[in-house]
């Protein structure tokens, strides 16, 4: 997921369910999966992706946000 935002090759991302098993137990229904499509989708050229915030709640729940633009 990284490398494929990373180098924008986000039809990867579209594809998600294709990606495997732990793909689909990463994102077992899309509504807090789906979003982050809809902001790679609005950005601009020029503008970067960065990671917001990264970790791990409960020893379970991925906390994984992005964030588009300059800093």
């Amino acid at each position: 997921m990284r490398g494929a935002i990373a180098t924008k090759q986000y039809d990867r991302l579209i594809d998600y369910h294709r990606a495997g098993p732990d793909a689909r137990l990463a994102v077992p229904t899309p509504e807090h999966y789906l979003p982050l499509l809809y902001v790679l989708g609005a950005q601009r050229d020029d503008e970067s992706v960065h990671v917001a915030i990264d970790g791990i709640e409960i020893r379970s729940i991925g906390m994984l946000s992005f964030w588009v633009g300059s800093h």
